[in-house]
């Protein structure tokens, strides 16, 4: 029996199963259009994460083959300390 607006019909065995087997193939249909938009969603994100990760490991590619080829003076590649070398005087102020 199914009321609608308050009145109410009488429904045969038969379209009570065929409503139901309606249902449960309609559901099916959802279901797996829902994994099939899983999947290529899924599939879109990974890509574009690829394409990113490529193009940041390409830049810190490029960064290190400059930082090898373009040193900052010429005994950055020898020597990694940081020691300064140099000549100082000591000059005393005047004060009158």
């Amino acid at each position: 029996m199914i009321k609608i607006n308050g009145k109410t019909y009488n429904q045969s065995p038969f379209a009570k199963v065929a409503m139901a087997i309606i249902g449960i193939i309609t559901l099916g249909i959802l279901v797996f259009l829902g994994v099939i938009a899983f999947f290529i969603v899924g599939g879109f994100i990974l890509l574009a994460s690829s394409v990113i990760a490529m193009r940041f490991w390409w830049l810190k590619r490029k960064i290190g083959i400059f930082n090898e080829q373009a040193p900052r003076n010429k005994n950055q590649r020898t020597n990694e300390t940081d020691i300064l070398e140099g000549e100082y005087s000591e000059v005393k102020d005047k004060e009158s």
